[in-house]
C-alpha cells in the first residue's frame, strides 16, 4: 500500500505584510473620514459675508507612534464665538457632547456679565464686505459683548459621526484589502 504525505510550511513573514496592509488601511480611512468630516463642516458652516469660516476648516493627517491621527482645524479667528455662542444665549443654545467636552478640556465659559471682546478685525473684514462703515466695528463688538450670540454648532456633530464610523469604515477596508 503506497503512503501518501502531505506537510504544510507556514511562513510567518505574511504577519508583517498584515501589519502594514492593516497601517495602511488605518490611514486611509482616517484620511477618508477626516476629508469627509472637513468637508462637511465647511458646507455647514455659516455663510457670512466674507466666507472665511468655511474656507479656515482644513484636515491634516499625520502618523503617530501607535497609530494614526487626523485633525481638522479651524483656523478664523472668531470660530468659538460662533460654535459655542456667547453669554446667556451661548449658554442656552444646545450643545453636542463633543462640543460641551471641548468647552470644558478649553476652559471656554459663559460667564455673566459682559464677555471678551470679539476680534474686531474680523468684525472690520464683515463690515467692509456688507459696506458698513469702519466707524460700526467697536459698537457692533459691545454689542455681541453685552447682547451674546446663540451657538451655531456646524462642525462636532460631523465629527461624532466620524468617531462612529471609524471602526465600521475600517473594518470594511481591512476586509478589502485582505481579499486581494
Amino acid at each position: 500500500m503506497a503512503r501518501i504525505k502531505a506537510t504544510v510550511t507556514g511562513d510567518l513573514n505574511f504577519l508583517v505584510d498584515v501589519k502594514r496592509t492593516t497601517a495602511e488601511v488605518l490611514a486611509r480611512t482616517v484620511d477618508m473620514l477626516g476629508e469627509r468630516t472637513a468637508t462637511r463642516a465647511r458646507s455647514g458652516a455659516p455663510r457670512g459675508a466674507t466666507r472665511e469660516l468655511a474656507g479656515s476648516i482644513t484636515y491634516r493627517g499625520k502618523p503617530q507612534r501607535d497609530g494614526y491621527a487626523g485633525e481638522i482645524k479651524i483656523g478664523a479667528d472668531y470660530s468659538p464665538y460662533i460654535l459655542f455662542g456667547t453669554k446667556s444665549r451661548g449658554l442656552s443654545s444646545p450643545h453636542h457632547p463633543l462640543a460641551r467636552d471641548y468647552m470644558r478640556e478649553t476652559g471656554y465659559v459663559h460667564r455673566p456679565g459682559p464677555s471678551k471682546l470679539p476680534p474686531l478685525d474680523s468684525i472690520g473684514a464683515w463690515c467692509r464686505a456688507k459696506g458698513i462703515p469702519e466707524a460700526a466695528v467697536f459698537p457692533i463688538a459691545l454689542q455681541i459683548s453685552r447682547v451674546g450670540i446663540a451657538a451655531n454648532d456646524f462642525f462636532f456633530p460631523h465629527v461624532a459621526t466620524a468617531r462612529r464610523d471609524l471602526v465600521p469604515e475600517g473594518i470594511k477596508a481591512l476586509r478589502r484589502a485582505l481579499r486581494r
